[in-house]
Order: C-alpha cells, then sequence, then structure tokens
C-alpha cells in the first residue's frame, strides 16, 4: 500500500503487475530486482513491492527505498518528505506493524490466493516456530496484542503536534501518514470493521 499511496499522491501514473506468490522470485530475477531483508523471515529474500520504472530503466525494492528513490527522481512532484520521516517509520511505524501482524496473520493468509497461501503461511510458521493461529492465542496473549496497538496509536498520538488537520506533523502531509493509513488500511481490510483488531 505505502508505494501504491506515494505514486497517487504524487500524481506519478503506474501500471501494477500482479504476481503470484511462486512468481514473484523468477519475476524479480528476471526484471533484476535486489533481494532485501525480510523483518519476519530475517534473511535475504525475494519480495514485494519492487518497481520497475521505464524512464530510468530502474528497478527499485523495498518499501522505503523505492520512497527514497520517488522522492529524489520526481522531485517536481508533491514531496512527501521522506527522508525526514524514516526515523518515525523505523519506530513508530515498525511498532505499530509489530503489534498488528500476530493478530492479521492467519487472515492474511487466507486471502491470499489458494495456491500461493500453503507457501506464504509454511515460511512464516517456520520464521515464528508456530501456527499462525498461535500468534493470537490464548485470549490473554491476544489482549495483551490489542493493548500493545492501543500503546503504539497513544504515541504516535504523543508525537504528534497537529490538534487541526488529520496529519501527524506540522499539518502537513508526509511518509509518516501514507505509513500510518496503509497500516490501518491494511488492518481494516483483513480483519473487518467489526473485528475487535480494527475496534
Amino acid at each position: 500500500f505505502y508505494q501504491r499511496y506515494a505514486l497517487n499522491l504524487k500524481s506519478i501514473p503506474y501500471h501494477t503487475h500482479w504476481l503470484r506468490h511462486p512468481e514473484i522470485e523468477p519475476e524479480l530475477k528476471r526484471i533484476g530486482a535486489r533481494p532485501t531483508m525480510h523483518w519476519i523471515l530475517q534473511t535475504e529474500t525475494y519480495t514485494l513491492p519492487v518497481i520497475y520504472d521505464p524512464r530510468e530503466t530502474a528497478v527499485v525494492s523495498d518499501s522505503n527505498t523505492i520512497a527514497e528513490y520517488l522522492e529524489a527522481t520526481y522531485s517536481d512532484t508533491r514531496p512527501l518528505r521522506v527522508a525526514e520521516s524514516l526515523d518515525f517509520v523505523d519506530t513508530y511505524g515498525k511498532r505499530l506493524n509489530d503489534a498488528l501482524f500476530p493478530l492479521l496473520a492467519t487472515q492474511t493468509a487466507e486471502n491470499l490466493l489458494p495456491e500461493t497461501r500453503v507457501a506464504w503461511r509454511a515460511k512464516r510458521e517456520r520464521a515464528f516456530g508456530m501456527r499462525l493461529e498461535a500468534l493470537a492465542e490464548p485470549d490473554e496473549r491476544r489482549a495483551m496484542l490489542l493493548a500493545n496497538i492501543l500503546g503504539a496509536l497513544d504515541d504516535i498520538a504523543s508525537y504528534s503536534n497537529c490538534t487541526e488537520s488529520p496529519f501527524i506533523r506540522n499539518d502537513v502531509l508526509t511518509y509518516k501518514d501514507v505509513v500510518v493509513a496503509a497500516t490501518l488500511t491494511w488492518t481494516r481490510r483483513v480483519a473487518g470493521v467489526e473485528s475487535d483488531v480494527w475496534g
């Protein structure tokens, strides 16, 4: 979501090429994309998002690197202050994502195409050493994870200095806002608006 939001906000035209899980690595190798360090798997792997920019014949991997690339290469478009947002993304954004993932992992897997679901699930279960369902069980652990989400959101609210706008800092839309909005959009879509997670 981050990159799609950034491209839309900057009014950069793009085409989305959808890949199934088994197609990711061969396709990224074919176009010359670099592997990136996966935050869950803790190993370099071929993963999405990746962009190919035909104007510059550039292939860029990794969410934040893509945002930096768009900001530098398309400097005549709406600025998102990516460089000054990265510390926030690496702390507050990561904390929110880390709190959400155990609660959304099973539903994320179930939203994948059946032929990609098994491999996606197996990699993550191997990394965590347990079934995805167990990440948010029992009820006491689920309650702690929900509290972690509230704690992360409270800290983001405390970090914000905006009272009259929906933005996080200085009444200006930045990459900080893009990351939080994209993370919450993922939450709403995967968990559903009636879920305890979205609530």
